[in-house]
């Protein structure tokens, strides 16, 4: 089987996977992307295409306009972290400074990322990125409510996995400089956490009214996933030799759902605890970052994103309103922001000319609001108006398939 029609058969694969869940109308749209991809193919083959990466410059999270050699597989990752002694700029003190609903040690966060992603020919790679981390949401005892063996941490996996294709580049330049180059993203979304829950003891109707539960009965805030599709087209332009600037215009639309139920045997009780969310939003994001080789070996990486959520719509039911819920379970919680702007910064060294660590950090201005739209959830809502972000270690390298 030539290069050719293995590349052909694993887009074609990658294609079908990302449009499975979604709408007819964008299985169109993606159907006429793969056969202008396979169109590149020919041309990427004949030579005339060199669309890869500049020597030692490998994918840092932030969006540019390369992919990777063909048949070279570049793996990164890092491990991020906020707590107690690794406050990043005071945002975990700030999340508690004004909320009554959570305490402890609140807006801890702690999780691994990764992606792979591998150059089928000169102008394509496919690829694959995952997280998975625990953000800690400490309730504060409410009083009408006595809890136990209360869950603290949201548990949460973010998957993403496409193509993404060079369909412009200026002339063929060295390898050890960067050049001119455009590329269009198309990726499936996949993100989901799991239930969070607590055993009530004891619950107040009211002033005069009391209900206790022998043994404890146990709730949950759960259907806490989304997924989605995103677009994304991004630029590269050489500034010199040593630095560069990437710009880039994406689009997104997403499906998110949430609730809560509860194991009370009280059917009347049991309904007040029965709530669905479920929230439809389609948004635009542009960004832009400046890439550094303050040496050969040590590339430094600044950006900036605004999230912008144009469309929302939201559906919210409850089977009954007979009780008063505690304030962390309440529908009012889910935010009604509708913008996020996200800074992030990292420093790498490459040890060889294949392998790095490196250090940087992100801040949020509306938590992960257009991240993670399965966070505006009762629990998790009340934080996506606050400010947020995380310190990380990464490290990467780059593998010759062949």
């Amino acid at each position: 089987m030539t290069s050719e029609s293995a590349a052909s058969k694993l887009l074609c694969s990658v294609v079908h996977k990302i449009t499975r869940h979604h709408t007819a109308g964008f299985k169109t749209h993606a159907s006429q992307l793969a056969r202008l991809m396979l169109i590149s193919v020919s041309i990427s083959t004949s030579g005339l295409v060199l669309a890869d990466r500049p020597h030692g410059w490998i994918s840092t999270g932030s969006p540019d306009g390369y992919t990777p050699d063909q048949w070279e597989l570049e793996i990164t990752g890092s491990m991020m972290r906020v707590n107690d002694t690794l406050d990043f700029m005071n945002i975990r003190r700030d999340i508690l400074s004004d909320n009554t609903r959570l305490g402890g040690q609140t807006g801890d966060f702690k999780g691994f990322s990764g992606e792979v992603q591998f150059g089928i020919l000169p102008s394509l790679s496919v690829f694959y990125r995952q997280q998975e981390h625990d953000l800690t949401a400490e309730l504060s005892q409410p009083a009408s409510l006595d809890l136990e063996s209360v869950d603290s941490k949201l548990r949460t996996k973010r998957e993403s996995y496409g193509v993404e294709w060079v369909f412009y580049e200026a002339a063929t330049k060295d390898k050890s400089s960067p050049w001119r180059s455009a590329s269009l993203e198309l990726a499936s979304l996949e993100n989901s956490s799991e239930d969070f829950g607590a055993s009530i003891q004891r619950i107040s109707l009211n002033p005069t009214s009391v209900v206790e539960f022998r043994p404890p009965q146990r709730f949950t805030i759960n259907r806490m996933a989304d997924d989605g599709w995103t677009a994304r087209v991004a630029l590269t332009q050489a500034l010199s030799t040593h630095i560069t600037s990437n710009a880039w215009l994406s689009h997104s639309r997403t499906d998110a759902s949430s609730g809560t139920s509860s194991e009370i045997p009280s059917r009347a009780i049991a309904a007040a605890f029965a709530q669905t969310f479920d929230l439809k939003e389609k948004q635009w994001s542009a960004g832009a970052s400046l890439r550094w080789n303050i040496t050969p070996r040590l590339p430094m990486t600044l950006s900036y994103e605004f999230i912008k959520i144009t469309d929302r719509e939201l559906i919210a039911t409850r089977e009954s309103a007979a009780v008063t819920l505690p304030s962390f379970l309440r529908a009012d919680n889910l935010t009604t922001e509708t913008t996020n702007h996200v800074l992030q910064g990292s420093i790498d060294w490459w040890i060889t000319p294949r392998i790095f660590v490196g250090a940087g950090g992100k801040l949020m201005s509306n938590q992960f609001l257009g991240i993670l739209p399965h966070y505006n959830n009762p629990l998790s809502g009340s934080l996506s108006d606050v400010a947020y972000g995380f310190a990380e270690l990464r490290f990467g390298m780059k593998l010759s398939v062949f």
